[in-house]
């Protein structure tokens, strides 16, 4: 049966404990030790230099640097330096606000630890 279908009484059963006294500290070192904390894995966030690589990866930058080489091969380095040069300023734009929101979201991760009520040795207790 699945843990959601599970009454309370049954869930406290199948976590070998009981609802009155709770785990005893020794046997939270053993099972922590056994298998781990209980948290998601955090998430790989891209690098500085992938955020960066990937403001060029759009259809329409290919495009534009496309017309910029095409430029440069008729001799228009005014237009060519142009293109490219929006091209750089649409990259470090886009770069900013990624880092930015990156930087956003880890700090509001770190915000919003969560905590639990729990029962240690017939005690109530808020862990991480």
């Amino acid at each position: 049966m699945p843990w959601h279908a599970l009454t309370a009484d049954d869930s406290v059963a199948r976590l070998e404990t009981d609802s009155a006294h709770g785990l005893a500290a020794d046997e939270v070192a053993r099972r922590l030790a056994a298998s781990g904390p209980n948290a998601l894995p955090e998430p790989k966030g891209k690098s500085r230099f992938a955020m960066f690589a990937g403001q060029f990866t759009n259809l329409l930058v290919a495009l534009l640097a496309g017309s910029a080489v095409l430029m440069v091969v008729l001799g228009e380095m005014v237009d060519a330096a142009a293109i490219a040069g929006i091209l750089v300023l649409n990259a470090v734009l886009g770069f900013t606000q990624e880092r930015r929101a990156a930087d956003a979201l880890a700090a509001l991760r770190r915000m919003a630890a969560p905590h639990a009520r729990v029962r240690r040795d017939g005690a109530t207790a808020i862990v991480p």
